[in-house]
């Protein structure tokens, strides 16, 4: 529509200003950024990424069959690297959308150049306007909370498997999922795997405990009203507010009614959602 340049300066912007520090000292900024070109990005591509594996996450609104070959369409397009000698055999990653065949339960990618493996165990989710949502929200909290201060922390460094462990939440228009993840020697890799299998299985079954819950329920209060938009917060973060109010369909900036409904999670819903989706076979 005429705006190519625009979009694609605002995605250069906010892309590269993560990723820039992988392949440039100091921190990115437009300067260096508008100096990157391809020949930049496909430089790092060569030194960086030819043993370990790239995963591309897709969203829109597009029927799943519709979205997966647009996609294909244009990987298609992409230049095919050399591999390197010893390197790892490439192979296409299992896709798991809504209408196609679940990949297996267990699916290990080697990367040669890694020292250490990384771990990601995936649970189906809820959408963001499921009356489960803040209930899950707050179980992933006290199971994944980052490091080691959660349940799947404590298993994993209080036997010397991991030192440290988190979990991530995603609630999207229509379903979501949730991650927990950690690095491990390789040859604590069977262990961390059964280990993250039992303490799902053992939440599923047995539940939390009502500390457990309060204390979720205060970091989420509290992590709002430190870090959260107000209504004497800037223009940038009041319209960033109303944007997520509309998509979460709360409001946010309403502050007490958005306490109130946290606080009015009981211990008894979130054992309930833990029994519903904690499910290893999951």
């Amino acid at each position: 529509g005429g705006r190519g340049n625009a979009v694609n300066a605002d995605a250069r912007g906010r892309v590269l200003h993560a990723v820039a520090p992988a392949w440039a000292s100091g921190d990115a900024n437009p300067e260096s950024l508008a100096r990157l070109t391809a020949l930049d990005v496909n430089g790092f591509v060569a030194r960086r990424l030819t043993a370990g594996a790239v995963t591309v996450s897709l969203v829109g609104p597009s029927d799943t069959a519709e979205l997966l070959e647009a996609a294909s369409k244009a990987f298609a397009t992409l230049p095919a690297g050399r591999r390197n000698a010893g390197g790892p055999t490439p192979r296409p990653l299992p896709v798991k959308t809504a209408g196609l065949q679940a990949p297996p339960p267990e699916e290990r990618v080697p990367a040669a150049s890694e020292t250490q493996v990384t771990v990601l165990a995936g649970l189906p989710g809820v959408s963001r306007d499921n009356p489960d949502r803040r209930a899950l929200e707050l179980l992933n909290y006290i199971v994944g909370v980052p490091s080691y201060g959660g349940r799947l922390g404590w298993a994993l460094t209080k036997a010397g498997l991991a030192y440290s462990s988190a979990a991530a939440t995603t609630f999207g228009a229509s379903t979501g999922h949730i991650t927990f993840s950690t690095k491990c020697d390789t040859r604590n890799l069977d262990a961390t795997i059964q280990a993250i299998r039992e303490v799902i299985a053992g939440v599923g079954e047995e539940g939390v405990e009502d500390w457990e819950v309060r204390e979720a329920q205060a970091f989420t209060l509290g992590r709002t009203l430190l870090y959260g938009p107000r209504e004497d917060s800037g223009e940038d973060a009041i319209a960033a507010a109303l944007l997520d109010s509309e998509t979460a369909g709360e409001e946010l900036l309403d502050l007490p009614a958005w306490s109130r409904a946290w606080l009015a999670v009981t211990p008894a819903q979130i054992n309930a959602v833990a029994r519903r989706y904690y499910r290893p076979e999951l």
